[in-house]
């Protein structure tokens, strides 16, 4: 099973929100449809809506454009580590960048790990498992009442939710006086470590 969103802006997976609850859309379809389908995960991905405009030379050839547009309709998100899912993705890739999902393929054709967004079948499984614990923690924080006022501060930016938020004035949220979400910056491998520690 293979999920796509498309967004009206550039949006990728990032791990630290998904264990946060901040990021938990696109692992919950597809924990519910593999689940119901009794289907393997093949990939969550975002294709990005916005129209490119490209930067071009009047020395650009038509065919240099439209592989420069491609590039721009690439997607954002996460892959199984199989080279037959991933081929039925992208069926013209043989080695090199794939022109629509986040793979690179070595001159051997074997999967990139550090230029990929993969993950193994082992590892996907840990992330529905713990999107699910994330799901019963929040379920049970609304059921108890927990209205606390906690936007989210990302530490990899140093920007906090309420920055371009219209309701301050309502919403009161002071840092003296309230706590943030921390959102992490953690690798992708360190989150996936910490995943396995905590099972």
């Amino acid at each position: 099973i293979r999920i796509i969103d498309y967004k009206s802006s550039d949006k990728n997976i990032d791990l630290n929100e998904l264990i946060s609850g901040t990021q938990i859309q696109l692992i919950t379809y597809l924990d519910s449809m593999t689940e119901k389908e009794e289907a393997q995960p093949a990939a969550m991905l975002y294709f990005s809506l916005i129209d490119p405009v490209i930067k071009a030379s009047k020395n650009k050839s038509d065919e240099e454009i439209k592989e420069e547009l491609k590039k721009n309709f690439r997607m954002n998100g996460m892959i199984l580590a199989d080279i037959d899912i991933i081929k039925k993705m992208d069926k013209t890739l043989e080695k090199g960048s794939s022109a629509s999902i986040p793979v690179y393929l070595d001159k051997d054709g074997n999967i990139s790990k550090s230029r990929s967004n993969t993950v193994t079948k082992e590892e996907f499984t840990k992330l529905q498992k713990t999107a699910e614990k994330v799901i019963k923690q929040i379920a049970k924080e609304i059921l108890e009442g927990s209205i606390d006022i906690k936007p989210a501060y990302y530490k990899k930016n140093k920007v906090d939710t309420c920055k371009y938020c219209e309701y301050k004035s309502i919403c009161g949220f002071n840092p003296k006086v309230h706590e943030y979400l921390y959102i992490e910056n953690k690798s992708k491998e360190e989150i996936l470590e910490l995943i396995n520690v905590e099972e």
